[in-house]
């Protein structure tokens, strides 16, 4: 029952507005590229800036950072052997590594979080109390995810990778600096409640969900080839479920983590391949190999994505 739950408040919704992207995109000729510097030099970044501004982290938050460095670092490793395994080309190789190790958290972590986080057993009588201090968790992730995919990322699938090309990449960032500015303003104490950019920014959230969810059905309708061939499956087992198991035991290492940030921990391991990728990719077959697998990790994880969040109850009771 409680699967059932969670599947009919959290995994619906999102195919909802997943499927409202996919509608879009078959009648409407949508440039995809325009949606995707929006989210990323104006929405992300103000998203970031207002949920870390209303619940500036702690010292024992901030421990979310590492572990999910941790993390992506380990699933670069697992994914790097199994590329091996599964091609001979230099390139499927990388495009391997990075379907594994990189997670759509800035697209579909938003949406799943809020969800999680809006309805019981985290919310009642109307009231979500733990949602702010989630998005600002959330938002902590999306920032060194989204660097990570700028440098890392870009470095696994394309020849550019000098330190000095990879430092300006992560330099020309823009969530880098909505963190920061977040950071700031909360230590200097200035105050935005009660001028005109607070209303403005509030209502950044919505937008955000809606935006990056409805983009990433467009994106899916782009990359309608569901496969199931090993070099496809095989990293999209690791990334959906090998990933969270992997999570669960990096939290031994962080013992003064609170049960909340662990949750978001499990959700940001769970979420699939990055649809950044199939913008990055530098060869035809590298571009292909993303898209097959954007679809084939978004399809699986509407049955996995509620077996994490059943996790994050079973296990983090603490936090309801």
């Amino acid at each position: 029952m409680d699967i059932l739950y969670i599947i009919w408040f959290d995994v619906l919704p999102i195919l909802v507005f997943l499927g409202g992207g996919w509608f879009l995109a078959g009648k409407f000729k949508i440039e995809v590229k325009t949606y995707e510097i929006v989210i990323t030099r104006v929405v992300l970044p103000c998203f970031v800036f207002f949920n870390l501004y209303q619940v500036p982290p702690t010292a024992s938050d901030l421990l979310l950072l590492p572990a999910a460095l941790l993390l992506t670092a380990i699933l670069f490793v697992l994914s790097a052997l199994l590329a091996k395994g599964l091609s001979q080309e230099p390139s499927l190789r990388q495009a391997i590594c990075g379907m594994a190790s990189c997670p759509n958290v800035c697209y579909l972590g938003g949406v799943l979080t809020y969800l999680t986080f809006s309805h019981l057993p985290f919310a009642s009588a109307g009231e979500a109390a733990e949602l702010p201090k989630a998005l600002a968790l959330l938002s902590l992730l999306m920032t060194l995810s989204h660097l990570l995919l700028r440098t890392v990322g870009h470095a696994i699938v394309s020849k550019e990778s000098s330190l000095s090309s990879l430092l300006l990449r992560a330099l020309t960032t823009p969530v880098l600096y909505g963190a920061l500015l977040a950071f700031a303003a909360a230590h200097f104490d200035i105050p935005l409640k009660g001028t005109f950019l607070y209303p403005v920014l509030h209502h950044f959230t919505g937008a955000f969900l809606v935006l990056t969810a409805v983009t990433t059905g467009v994106m899916i309708r782009r990359s309608h080839c569901f496969t199931v061939s090993k070099d496809i499956l095989l990293p999209a087992l690791v990334k959906l479920l090998v990933s969270p198991l992997l999570a669960l035991g990096l939290l031994a290492i962080f013992p003064s983590m609170d049960d909340l940030a662990k949750e978001i921990l499990l959700l940001f391991a769970a979420i699939p391949c990055a649809m950044d990728f199939s913008m990055v990719g530098t060869t035809s077959a590298q571009k292909s190999i993303f898209q097959r697998s954007l679809m084939t990790q978004m399809s699986l994880s509407i049955l996995t994505l509620p077996l994490v969040i059943f996790l994050c109850r079973l296990f983090f009771p603490a936090s309801m």
